[in-house]
Order: structure tokens, then C-alpha cells, then sequence
């Protein structure tokens, strides 16, 4: 797949490269920047790594949440952006180090709010809101 690149000298070229991550350390290597790689590609380097979590325990969660970001991604504004450099980051992230992410973090992200703390929160800005402000 041929990727562009913006080079020192204000140019932009081209160059032949197996992924993603390729461009990438292709691009680091010289110093240059990667333009960036077709939206196909981009959705199927995404999804092909979430593929590669299927074996772990939060997978179906871990699934659903990389969708719902495929779908903020086509829109526009802070959640698009958001959506977006997930997604790059998932895409050029070790697959190791994620898993490791998933094993500290992911029971805790994933999990449901409980209502106790949905209450808790309610209750807090109620009392921040009605709360004196002091000058």
C-alpha cells in the first residue's frame, strides 16, 4: 500500500509500505511525517487488532466500545477526534501492552455505574451548584 509522506523540504511523496505501523517507523526513521493511510485501511488495521483481543475475558465489551468509536470517528467535532486518536493508538500500541492495559484496567472500565454511584455523583453537583461562592 502506498502511503504519503511530508518530508523537510515541504514535499510530498510516496513510498511502499506492508502497514501502518510501517509507514510509521518508515516516517521516524527519516524524520518526516505520515499523511495518513486510506479510511478502508484504517477501519480494517482497527478492527483487525480489537480481532486479536478475542481472547480476552472483557472481548464482547472491548468490541462493542471499538464500534461505538468507529461511529463517533465519521462524525464531526471533539468526539470524532477523540474517537480518532483511540483508534490510532490501539492501532500502533503493541498488542502486549494492551492486553497488560486490559488485565489493570479494563474490569474497572468496563463495568457498569451503579445507581449508589450515579446518586453519589447527583448529589455532589446538587451541592457544589447550590453551594455560596466565595469572591
Amino acid at each position: 500500500m502506498k502511503y504519503q509522506f511530508f518530508d523537510n523540504d515541504g514535499k510530498v511523496t510516496e513510498s511502499e509500505q506492508k502497514s501502518y505501523t510501517d509507514a510509521l517507523k518508515f516516517a521516524e526513521e527519516r524524520g518526516i511525517t505520515c499523511l495518513s493511510m486510506p479510511y478502508e485501511l484504517f477501519i480494517a488495521s482497527f478492527r483487525e487488532k480489537i480481532k486479536l483481543l478475542e481472547s480476552h475475558t472483557q472481548y464482547s465489551k472491548i468490541s462493542e466500545y471499538a464500534e461505538k468509536m468507529i461511529i463517533l470517528n465519521q462524525g464531526a467535532g471533539y468526539q470524532a477526534i477523540a474517537a480518532n486518536d483511540f483508534m490510532k493508538k490501539i492501532i500502533v500500541t503493541p498488542i502486549d501492552d494492551i492486553m497488560g492495559w486490559l488485565e489493570e484496567h479494563g474490569k474497572s472500565e468496563f463495568e457498569p455505574v451503579s445507581q449508589v454511584q450515579q446518586e453519589g455523583k447527583a448529589e455532589k453537583q446538587k451541592n457544589k451548584a447550590n453551594s455560596p461562592k466565595v469572591r
